[in-house]
């Protein structure tokens, strides 16, 4: 037992900090892991609770409980296991992950736009654009397979000790990462990353930072979490990068690259091409139906786990505005009014069956709030400000 530690890890356990992870995941919404506890029980009790789980991280007795299992829905149609983490893990998880975006932002390179502030789908559209311009001809799409699930965790461990360089920080990363277990079997996960995890997102960009290292001395190139483009003068230049490529993640970062040519291929600028869900083609940039699949996923999944219509409305509300953050740059087209009257529907289907044993007032309030959520209005909203 210890009561030791450092500046950063203070900040973590902070209540100013354990508070804002609270706010951050009412707004986004949580599930419920295998203890029952939800946030709003968490929060009812928030001080004691708060003051518990400093206590157990400064003593180095917390303990992570195992993650529940729920499967989400994949553009492809099939579905995606993830980790769902008790409330508890997932405010601790949150407030680790903030202080660390902090401190390692001037660390990341430019070319990385997943899963850090201010950056985004459109900022990674915009270097694209870019580059590009500035007369690259073929682009390298690289596919890692199974990215998450074949993180390896001594590596990792190695990687997360060299860039955070604070003990205390390294060692709770290191016990939430060895921690991971599903309820319903007692052996940790001897590799990977649970998607699910507040960490594994940071921890992601952290065991691929080395590639983007790599990359930038030889061509220029954008990563979105493990989705890359590498783009080149010529296809001869192309086709080495990508061979090079490929046994770099394999010997460096021991990642396998997924051969299927629709996911990994060279193809000539001028021919266009797709990345996150956007058509890159001459100097327009189109929505995909790939793009509209991904909000529509996160409606449904938001439907299936909001318990009352205030949570509906503030979830959907929410994730529909980062979403047209993402590609406000894009014209208005028939793949949005599709996409507008499919998630309409859905949502107005959940909110009728939330509304019963709600007050009449109440029902009204956030009706209201509804309608001005729409997925039109809120790109309209966005793409007009940002004009």
């Amino acid at each position: 037992m210890h009561t030791s530690s450092s500046p950063l890890l203070e900040s973590i356990i902070s209540d100013d900090c354990l508070t804002a992870a609270i706010h951050d995941i009412h707004r986004a919404g949580a599930a419920i892991g295998v203890d029952h506890q939800s946030l709003k029980e968490f929060s009812s009790n928030a001080d004691a609770e708060i003051k518990r789980l400093r206590d157990d991280v400064l003593q180095g007795s917390y303990v992570l409980l195992p993650l529940r299992k729920a499967y989400i829905p994949k553009n492809n149609g099939g579905k995606r296991l993830i980790g769902v983490p008790c409330i508890r893990d997932r405010i601790l998880g949150r407030s680790l992950v903030h202080n660390l975006n902090n401190l390692l932002e001037s660390y990341w390179l430019d070319v990385s736009h997943g899963y850090r502030p201010k950056h985004s789908v459109q900022t990674a559209s915009a270097m694209i654009q870019d580059i590009t311009s500035s007369g690259a001809a073929c682009v390298v799409h690289i596919d890692i397979k199974d990215f998450f699930p074949s993180v390896d965790h001594n590596l990792l461990h190695n990687i997360l000790n060299s860039t955070i360089k604070d003990q205390y920080i390294v060692e709770l990363l290191q016990k939430i990462i060895l921690s991971q277990r599903w309820h319903d079997t007692e052996e940790p996960f001897t590799q990977g990353l649970c998607q699910g995890l507040p960490v594994s997102p940071l921890a992601a960009n952290a065991y691929l930072h080395q590639f983007d290292s790599w990359l930038s001395n030889i061509c220029s190139s954008v990563r979105y979490a493990d989705d890359v483009v590498i783009f080149c003068t010529t296809r001869e230049k192309a086709s080495q990068i990508h061979a090079e490529s490929v046994d770099f993640l394999q010997t460096s970062l021991l990642l396998d690259c997924n051969r299927d040519p629709k996911k990994c291929y060279i193809r000539q600028v001028e021919d266009g091409f797709d990345f996150l869900g956007l058509r890159f083609l001459g100097d327009k940039v189109e929505l995909t139906r790939d793009a509209a699949t991904k909000l529509q996923v996160d409606i449904e999944i938001i439907t299936s786990t909001a318990e009352n219509i205030a949570d509906l409305v503030t979830m959907s509300k929410n994730r529909i505005f980062g979403w047209a953050h993402n590609y406000c740059m894009v014209n208005e087209c028939s793949e949005i009014d599709r996409l507008n009257s499919m998630v309409c529907q859905r949502l107005k289907h959940r909110f009728d069956e939330l509304s019963c044993g709600t007050s009449t007032s109440e029902v009204r309030h956030w009706y209201e709030e509804l309608a001005a959520s729409s997925v039109i209005k809120i790109f309209r909203k966005v793409r007009n400000q940002r004009i």
